[in-house]
């Protein structure tokens, strides 16, 4: 089946745009990895599918089914051009917002991580006082059977 040349165009513009929005979400995640190296395979896996699925989507959509050659051309010349180009100043920009928005999270959370140590220290002290109280009380029970039995 052919397509006339505009279709292809068209098609090519689509997986150029396509391309550019993995390569943007690529840098996201890559941000993400650079403040949380601990993440990198969950981000990793994330990536892949995302980018399996998308390809997927747009093989159904706007290929009607099918890949064409263009469609591989186009989404590597243009993850080569954006990773030479742009990828510097995407990924500064994401480190920065993520960053921030890290610092807001730790903010919004440091109520409850001040009430858990509290509560830490609480239940330790607890437990420490209770601990003692049976082995007190074990010793002062096992005593009382000694001192029956001796009798």
């Amino acid at each position: 089946m052919e397509l006339p040349v505009s279709a292809q165009a068209v098609q090519f513009a689509r997986a150029c745009a396509l391309a550019l929005a993995l390569c943007a979400f690529y840098d996201l995640l890559r941000a993400a990895r650079r403040l949380r190296p601990k993440t990198a395979v969950v981000f990793d896996l994330l990536f892949g599918l995302t980018f399996a699925v998308s390809l997927l989507l747009f093989a159904l959509t706007a290929g009607g089914g099918q890949f064409r050659l263009y469609v591989f051309a186009a989404l590597g010349l243009t993850a080569i051009l954006y990773f030479l180009t742009l990828s510097p100043f995407f990924l500064r920009g994401f480190q920065a917002i993520l960053s921030v928005l890290g610092r807001i999270f730790r903010l919004l959370l440091a109520p409850g991580r001040i009430l858990l140590k509290k509560l830490k220290i609480f239940l330790e002290t607890l437990f420490a006082s209770c601990r003692k109280w049976v082995t007190m009380s074990s010793k002062v029970f096992l005593d009382r059977k000694h001192a029956r039995q001796e009798r």
